[in-house]
């Protein structure tokens, strides 16, 4: 029997319709963007530019884009990068807000020639940009989380995301992350996922009591590249006191 959560599901139109939020740019970024794509291809054809991780130096040291420098975002202003230079600046891109303060420093000290990467190290990953990483065994989980602030963030920016909730219908009928849609069943969710790309970003979250980050592990393995999951699900989300549909 069709349940109203696959009527619904079905109901959304084409792929990029199903549980993806509008494509917009932030409201407070004033500078471009370039995508994987371009600095990928400048890369290639030997272009000076500085590629700037804007993370936190652990998580550098963990993986980071080919050619990327560590400047975490609350020390940029102080590094003397030349003027006039290219600079492109990336975060782990799922919510994340380091880019966007290093752009604000660096253009408060001069510099104007300033790019934010598109998606950050997440889309970078995803598309299939080499990836630096420590040899031998990785401490870099198979699957990462993300916070509940930066999944409100992803929502506010009106980032591209596909948000699937896993709780039973029932929970998912009291309250959910705004967006969200409810595939309360391994079914319903290989359903909506059959729709979207391999470098589409995917958060799964459930009621705190399942298998989300079994289930997020196993989209991975299927191929899709941008998979997270938010720990604690919807009591993590309620405990901010963010704000929910339902």
């Amino acid at each position: 029997m069709e349940t109203n959560t696959s009527k619904r599901i079905a109901g959304l139109g084409p792929a990029w319709a199903v549980a993806l939020l509008a494509t917009g740019a932030l409201a407070a970024d004033s500078s471009p963007k370039t995508t994987p794509a371009e600095v990928a291809a400048w890369q290639e054809k030997g272009e000076a530019f500085f590629f700037v991780d804007t993370r936190p130096v652990t998580q550098f040291e963990r993986k980071h884009a080919r050619g990327a420098v560590s400047i975490p975002a609350f020390a940029v202003a102080a590094k003397p990068l030349p003027r006039g230079a290219r600079i492109v600046v990336y975060d782990d891109g799922a919510g994340s807000s380091e880019a966007e303060r290093a752009v604000a420093a660096l253009r408060a000290t001069g510099h104007s020639d300033l790019y934010l990467l598109e998606g950050g190290l997440t889309a970078w990953e995803a598309q299939g940009y080499p990836i630096v990483a420590p040899a031998g065994s990785s401490a870099v989980p198979f699957v990462e989380t993300i916070g509940a602030d930066e999944l409100l963030k992803l929502i506010d920016d009106r980032t591209r995301v596909a948000i699937f909730d896993l709780s039973p219908a029932a929970a998912y009928k009291k309250g959910h992350v705004p967006g969200a849609i409810s595939v309360p069943t391994p079914a319903l969710l290989d359903q909506a996922v059959g729709r979207l790309q391999p470098a589409d970003l995917i958060v799964l979250y459930d009621d705190g009591s399942g298998d989300v980050r079994q289930r997020a592990e196993a989209l991975r393995r299927r191929g899709l590249r941008a998979v997270k999951y938010l720990p604690g699900g919807m009591p993590a989300w309620r405990a901010k006191k963010l704000r929910e549909q339902g």
